[in-house]
């Protein structure tokens, strides 16, 4: 089995941090409180509270409800229906997570965003990871099959069969058992596909996805604005133009970032403190 293993940042206690002691409401179904809970008790002292609302209604991963807009979006919806709850916490903390593949393999991008009621917008922690079983498979043989449940990592993850298109059945952790209703309906002739549940109570690979991208957001909160005091002050940008060591000619690598309050808008640039990069960034020398 699996196991999640939380991510290290330190406690606030005995700090003045405006979070400590706070009631807090996390939105979720999907048992995301397993990974966050701890460490906003950990670094906040929180009391938290586990608001169980249908989240599906934003999008669901196996498309029966379709997902209008970006992950940013859901997240902001998800935030926005813990508001009638408000005099059970006014801290309320949600999470959603987006699959997409590029040229190197399958990415998991989750968000975790800490939002304090009254606040114009949350603070947000990323995680982004090549560290995901998500697939699908087309099921003709048995080879197909074995293939999709080594990918797939079960029994500790689950399993999505869909049947001539639709979802079947979702959470199948049991191999065998996965096996015979595939097998049966192939056997009647029906088009298989098998693919990854990636809900997170089905899939601890994501679970620790989840964690950092929370241990991400309190890492942020944990730096304060210059300006006007808000918690939150982050890094917003990588200024790309670090100059190669040989040639001196700019690259894609940063040489500066800039940070951002999200309430007074301040901004900061700061160096990376690397002067030069090695000539294998460079266009120029390595083209």
């Amino acid at each position: 089995m699996h196991s999640t293993v939380m991510p290290a940042i330190r406690s606030a206690k005995g700090s003045k941090h405006p979070w400590f002691r706070r009631r807090a409401l996390i939105v979720t179904k999907h048992g995301k409180e397993r990974v966050i809970i701890p460490l906003l008790q950990h670094t906040f002292a929180m009391h938290v509270e586990l608001l169980l609302l249908d989240t599906d209604v934003h999008g669901t991963f196996t498309g029966e409800v379709p997902r209008t807009g970006s992950a940013k979006d859901a997240l902001q919806r998800k935030i926005a229906d813990a508001f009638p709850f408000a005099d059970r916490g006014d801290i309320v903390v949600a999470s959603e997570g987006s699959f997409f593949h590029d040229m190197l393999g399958a990415v998991d991008v989750e968000l975790v965003a800490i939002h304090e009621v009254g606040s114009e917008s949350p603070v947000v922690g990323k995680c982004r990871s090549y560290d995901t079983n998500a697939a699908r498979f087309q099921i003709r043989d048995d080879l197909a099959l074995q293939r999709a449940i080594a990918v797939i990592g079960l029994p500790s993850h689950g399993a999505v069969l869909r049947v001539n298109g639709p979802v079947f059945e979702k959470g199948i952790h049991e191999a065998q058992v996965l096996k015979r209703l595939a097998q049966e309906f192939l056997e009647e002739g029906a088009a298989v596909e098998i693919e990854s549940d990636m809900r997170a109570y089905h899939n601890p690979r994501r679970m620790r996805m989840i964690a950092r991208a929370c241990a991400d957001a309190i890492r942020s909160a944990r730096v304060f604005c210059p300006a006007c005091g808000e918690p939150g002050f982050r890094v917003v940008e990588a200024i790309a133009g670090a100059l190669c060591e040989w040639c001196r000619t700019p690259t894609t690598l940063a040489k500066a970032y800039r940070s951002a309050c999200r309430r007074c808008g301040f901004e900061s640039v700061s160096e990376t403190g690397t002067a030069y990069v090695e000539q294998r960034w460079c266009p120029y020398c390595n083209p």
